[in-house]
């Protein structure tokens, strides 16, 4: 009955994002903000492989917004983490 009370929006479609393999491709650090996105949103990512290795792809956060000290999550198959991508 608790969230029958409170109102929330989502995306949809969600947006689903695939990074292939092994890539010299880089993407420079950003806040979601920066593409317009709203700020109470939160991201969930899911890598479909271990990204215990920085050297290998993986997400890249701050520890706080506006930090700028980009940290690599460090996940392994199954795990997700929930952040604000907005922000940070």
């Amino acid at each position: 009955e608790l969230l029958a009370s409170q109102r929330f929006w989502y995306q949809w479609p969600p947006t689903l994002r695939i990074q292939p393999g092994s890539s010299k491709e880089f993407k420079r650090p950003h806040r979601d903000a920066e593409y317009g996105h709203q700020e109470g949103e939160l991201n969930f990512w899911m890598p479909l492989t271990d990204c215990k290795d920085p050297s290998r792809a993986t997400l890249w956060l701050e520890t706080t917004p506006g930090a700028d000290d980009f940290q690599p999550l460090r996940l392994s198959y199954g795990e997700i983490a929930v952040f604000h991508g907005t922000l940070c």
